[in-house]
């Protein structure tokens, strides 16, 4: 079931990726990526491996994570972000599709062609769960706190990796369950300005 989950992430990511470069060569009036007014389509992906608050066990899993922000100051940016998660272990598999807002502050003028950042956000997920043959759906909210470094490799196009902490909060009727992950992620950024 993994090899189906991740063939068709990468297939979505390859249109969302397909979308940003095309589209990432209009002409705006903004003079450099960071610039007001400025905006980064584009996306990562990644693989984690989880640990459990009060629990031995392990998941591994991987992530699809297309983004949208604009600069709505220079180097200041805010945005959103669609999650695609697929995880499993060895008695259950989850599908998550969740969504949420973002803050960040990126680094670097008219003359730089690669820029860090740090940022934060907000996730909300609707999670679809197998757990030995029996199906469940419940709902994770999820913090993330981290930075990255985005390599502009040709105008309007770049390559960004970004380290994050991830705090998750997982409730049911019963109880709630926290966990973190520490999650290192690559992908392609469209940067969209003149």
């Amino acid at each position: 079931m993994l090899n189906f989950g991740l063939g068709v992430c990468m297939k979505k990511l390859f249109v969302i990726c397909m979308f940003f470069i095309l589209g990432s060569g209009f002409a705006f009036s903004q003079n450099f990526s960071t610039d007001k007014g400025a905006m980064i389509l584009g996306g990562t992906a990644s693989f984690t491996s989880e640990g459990f608050e009060g629990e031995s066990r392990r998941s591994t899993s991987i992530m699809i994570k297309p983004v949208f922000d604009y600069f709505i100051m220079q180097n200041l940016f805010v945005g959103g972000s669609l999650g695609m998660y697929y995880s499993s272990n060895s008695s259950f598999d989850n599908t998550d599709v969740g969504i949420g807002p973002e803050i960040g502050y990126a680094f670097g003028g008219a003359n730089s062609s690669m820029f860090p950042f740090l940022k934060a956000g907000f996730n909300y997920f609707s999670l679809s769960t197998t757990n030995n043959g029996s199906k469940s759906t419940s709902s994770i909210t999820v913090i993330t706190l981290g930075g990255g470094m985005v390599f502009e490799i040709i105008k309007h196009i770049g390559i960004v990796g970004f380290l994050s902490y991830n705090i998750i909060n997982q409730p049911n009727e019963f109880y709630s369950k926290s966990s973190n992950t520490i999650e290192l992620s690559f992908g392609f950024y469209g940067l969209i300005y003149k």
